[in-house]
């Protein structure tokens, strides 16, 4: 049974001080803009994905196609899990069928990166034809309930965050009712410091190359639950990080000051 919780029901969020456009809605999963979106989206591979992003954007030429493609062969696979285990994260997903797409994902920093992904594709044919359906899998066959599991358009981005947010996994424990953070909660052991918060919140995150927004949702989402739990965040120019003089704790210099000087 998926776990309650109420769909955002304003036009706009604010999460953490920062404002979300829960209304956008791409025009299509299939039609992009930005060629390199049209590549990176169906790449299961999430450090290959990232690679791959990297190398484009900066325009190096004659990217392999073994890299481009959506699914690596089983000899390149096991070949690059041999590089580091986070390699494997998203090579081992279901592959892509005709027509489907994927649209966003969960991305875990566990040993091997694993990775859900949320998929759509338009039914062809039959009494939903037209329509568009969705389908959460993993890398483990998980069986996975989310609603909605169809629509007759794309999903605005209030829709997108309602569905991921009540996402029910199978023979899953729920310590908390938001799907994400539940996923934090589940890396607080029983001291609950806001150390444990802090690294909860560097464990999971979303992405979507079609919902620009919806990776900084996610992110401001968690600070918010990390904040109840004693967190304070900083802004150092690039990202969130916790301001651990703020909360009376060691900071990374003065570790690193500790470990430079002589035993007494």
């Amino acid at each position: 049974m998926a776990r309650p919780c109420r769909p955002p029901a304003a036009t706009r969020a604010l999460v953490a001080g920062e404002t979300f456009d829960l209304d956008f809605r791409p025009a299509s999963y299939w039609d992009d803009v930005d060629p390199v979106a049209a590549i990176l989206r169906d790449i299961k591979g999430e450090r290959r994905r990232e690679a791959v992003a990297e190398a484009l954007r900066a325009g190096l030429p004659d990217v392999p196609d073994e890299m481009l493609a959506s699914a690596l062969s089983r000899g390149l696979r096991t070949a690059v899990s041999h590089v580091h285990p986070t390699c494997m994260g998203g090579e081992y997903l279901p592959d892509l069928g005709p027509g489907w797409t994927e649209i966003a994902r969960v991305v875990l920093a566990s040993t091997t990166m694993d990775v859900y992904s949320l998929r759509a594709r338009r039914v062809s044919r039959g009494t939903k034809a037209g329509r568009l359906c969705f389908h959460m899998v993993d890398e483990y066959k998980t069986e996975y309930t989310i609603a909605p599991r169809s629509s007759s358009r794309p999903l605005s981005l209030g829709d997108l965050i309602h569905l991921i947010d009540t996402v029910d996994e199978d023979g899953s424990e729920p310590r908390h009712p938001n799907y994400i953070l539940n996923i934090c909660a589940w890396q607080i052991d029983g001291s609950g410091s806001p150390e444990d918060a802090y690294r909860a919140t560097q464990f999971v995150s979303v992405e979507s190359i079609v919902y620009p927004q919806l990776g900084d949702y996610y992110e401001a989402l968690q600070r918010e639950w990390a904040e109840s739990k004693g967190v304070v965040w900083a802004f150092d120019g690039i990202r969130w990080v916790m301001d651990a003089g703020a909360m009376g704790l060691e900071t990374a210099d003065e570790q690193e000051q500790d470990e430079k000087e002589p035993w007494q």
